[in-house]
């Protein structure tokens, strides 16, 4: 009899848990189905051991929990700090139709990295066009650009990462690459009371000791655009 194969751990239902906004994300996992005649049925966990190595640690830690919970267990590790990452494996002990409990493969290694935990990490200054909308009409989405020259180092650029936001909606690219596939970040929010912002990796994009243009493209979208529970109404968090 097969006992079931896990997925990549998932932390936080993030989407691929880079930008991570708690200091002991949350771990969930699944039970991929194992089919054919040594399939596992009825397979029922009962414990797990989950294997952590935090960012710049040469050794991993391995955490024992009895249980049978898969869903958004709890960080057992030491928690992490602003823009720290760790990568975490997951193997199960379960039994299946009375027999004697088994033990799964180790899940393929996944990693979760923190974002901006704290205020002070934050130091960016909103930027604009120095043209007042109008009160009526559409307003001409706006393109951003800045050029940059990283340091010449003896390697490649390790990790980089891209925090940014936008009243309204963006596409931001790298010398003509775009960051994301995403469309219509950052998303909607009620903008008086906060703004949803994007934790982007960047290191593909970037060389050591090579000049670089970011460009960002902005939008209305829902922030100024003729969205909202008003009618036909523009700007509706502008004024």
């Amino acid at each position: 009899m097969s006992v079931p194969v896990l997925s990549k751990p998932a932390f936080e239902h993030h989407h691929n848990g880079i930008g991570v906004e708690s200091s002991n994300p949350r771990i969930s996992w699944r039970f991929l189905t194992v089919d054919g005649p040594d399939s596992a049925p009825a397979w029922t966990q009962c414990g797990y051991d989950l294997d952590i190595r935090a960012d710049g640690d040469a050794n991993s830690t391995t955490y024992k929990v009895d249980g049978n919970r898969s869903v958004l267990v709890p960080w057992p590790a030491p928690a992490l700090e602003s823009r720290q990452s760790a990568t975490v494996r997951v193997r199960c002990t379960g039994t299946s139709a009375g027999l004697a409990a088994e033990t799964t493969k180790w899940s393929e290694w996944a990693t979760v990295e923190t974002s901006l935990l704290d205020r002070n990490d934050w130091d960016a200054a909103f930027i604009t066009s120095a043209a007042r909308p109008a009160p009526t009409g559409t307003i001409q989405p706006l393109r951003f650009r800045k050029s940059f020259t990283l340091p010449t180092q003896s390697s490649t650029v390790r990790k980089a990462r891209l925090y940014i936001t936008s009243l309204g909606i963006f596409d931001a690219y790298i010398d003509g690459k775009r960051v994301s596939d995403e469309l219509l970040a950052p998303g909607w929010t009620s903008y008086n009371h906060r703004l949803a912002y994007r934790t982007i990796d960047v290191t593909s994009l970037l060389q050591s000791g090579s000049e670089h243009t970011l460009c960002v493209e902005v939008a209305e979208g829902w922030y100024a655009g003729r969205l909202g529970w008003e009618g036909d109404h523009r700007y509706l968090y502008v004024y």
